[in-house]
């Protein structure tokens, strides 16, 4: 196997195990539907964090289409779980508080219009990669808040 062969192959055995994370929420959502999970114990800005990322990295591996497909591929999917996640949370968290729901809409509003800025005015490459590596930041960190709430 050549060494082009053997990274085609790696690349997209990690967009593999990526897909798989982004499908690890289904739980929780199908306990929130079923109302088996209260909305408290989800993290709301992870939803948002991670719809953020997957929408700016699959704006980054759009604009490099012809080198860049798996990151295309992989976050184009993942945009589109993460925002029926982001969907299902915020139906479920309007019945409970209306300000909070506000404040995840504008949030979320805010990500599309950066995406739409970067994307259909054709920012800088690199700029793309830093802001959706700041959303990579956000999204792993995105639990703690959790834990910061019960201190």
């Amino acid at each position: 196997m050549t060494g082009s062969v053997a990274m085609e192959v790696f690349g997209w055995v990690g967009t593999s195990i990526a897909l798989f994370f982004f499908i690890s929420p289904v739980t929780l959502m199908w306990g929130l539907i079923k109302g088996t999970i209260k909305i408290d114990i989800i993290p709301w800005i992870l939803l948002i964090a991670n719809t953020g990322n997957c929408l700016l990295w699959a704006v980054y591996g759009f604009q490099q289409l012809d080198d860049k497909v798996q990151v295309w591929a992989c976050n184009s999917i993942g945009s589109v779980i993460n925002i029926i996640y982001l969907c299902i949370y915020f139906i479920h968290l309007v019945n409970k508080r209306v300000i909070q729901s506000i404040g995840v809409v504008i949030l979320t509003l805010g990500i599309c219009a950066l995406v739409f800025v970067l994307f259909f005015l054709y920012v800088d490459f690199a700029i793309v990669g830093k802001v959706a590596m700041g959303f990579n930041i956000i999204m792993y960190a995105a639990p703690s808040q959790k834990i910061v709430c019960n201190l």
